[in-house]
């Protein structure tokens, strides 16, 4: 009585969450960070020695992002993230706060928008599409909290590097698509 006659289904993708951290060697100004940026800084591997890595995803998507932007000793310090339209759905939302103190960061935790371009699920055929900005001072810590879906054979975006080995895992620059370089991630195998 009240057994299931077949296995119950299951989703057979791999789907994990994780909060990636990232330091501003240098101010940031506006930088669009795009699926592709955050695909690549979430883990690739390398395909072509000195050459190509390629994702380790198939899918990404937003959750969160949170900053802390250090004010110099005298002065302000600000740090801003703003959701761009660039699929012509939603509304150009910006975050962003301000410290006067040198004792305390700017600070800012933001949501992409509800039925924003940020809120959904990219793959490689959108991840050249801008999602949002950042704007934050050097030295400023930055978290994104991503959905991530491993790859199963799925379509594989690729990038150019100056130094890859083939089968090393890295974890590129969250603004490596744009290309600057300056958003590092922490503590994470990366290469330029």
């Amino acid at each position: 009585m009240g057994r299931i006659a077949h296995p119950p289904q299951i989703k057979s993708n791999i789907i994990f969450s994780h909060r990636y951290r990232f330091v501003a060697t240098g101010a940031a100004n506006a930088v669009n960070i795009t699926g592709a940026s955050l695909m690549l800084a979430a883990g690739c591997v390398g395909s072509v020695v000195n050459t190509t890595v390629v994702s380790l995803y198939t899918s990404v998507r937003l959750k969160r992002i949170e900053i802390w932007s250090p004010p110099p000793l005298a002065g302000a310090s600000s740090c801003t993230v703003q959701y761009l339209t660039t699929d012509g759905v939603g509304a150009a939302v910006e975050h962003s706060d301000t410290s006067v103190s040198p004792a305390y960061p700017a600070h800012l935790v933001s949501r992409p928008p509800s039925r924003d371009l940020s809120s959904f699920w990219q793959s490689p055929a959108t991840t050249n599409n801008n999602m949002f900005a950042i704007s934050c001072a050097a030295g400023s810590l930055i978290d994104v909290d991503l959905e991530l879906i491993l790859n199963d054979g799925n379509s594989i975006l690729a990038l150019a590097v100056a130094a890859a080995a083939v089968g090393q895992i890295y974890y590129l620059a969250l603004d490596r698509a744009v290309p600057s370089n300056n958003l590092i991630p922490v503590a994470l195998n990366t290469t330029t």
